[in-house]
C-alpha cells in the first residue's frame, strides 16, 4: 500500500496567486502609509512656521513748516 502524504504538506503549500496578492497588498499598504506620513509631516511643518507679518515702523516727521 502506498502512503498518501498530501495531508502532511497541506499547510506548508501556498498557492502563488494568494502569495502574489498578499505581497501586492503589503506593497500598497507600505506606499499608502509613506504617503500619509509625508503629507502629515508637510501639514505639521507649515502649521509650525511662524507667520511672517510685517510690523509698520512708526516714523516721526519733522515738518515744522
Amino acid at each position: 500500500m502506498k502512503e498518501d502524504n498530501t495531508n502532511s504538506n497541506k499547510f506548508t503549500q501556498v498557492k502563488t496567486v494568494y502569495a502574489r496578492a498578499a505581497l501586492l497588498l503589503m506593497a500598497v499598504n507600505l506606499f499608502m502609509t509613506g504617503y500619509v506620513v509625508t503629507r502629515l509631516a508637510d501639514y505639521s511643518s507649515t502649521e509650525q512656521e511662524p507667520a511672517q507679518t510685517e510690523t509698520p515702523v512708526a516714523t516721526k516727521s519733522n515738518d515744522e513748516s
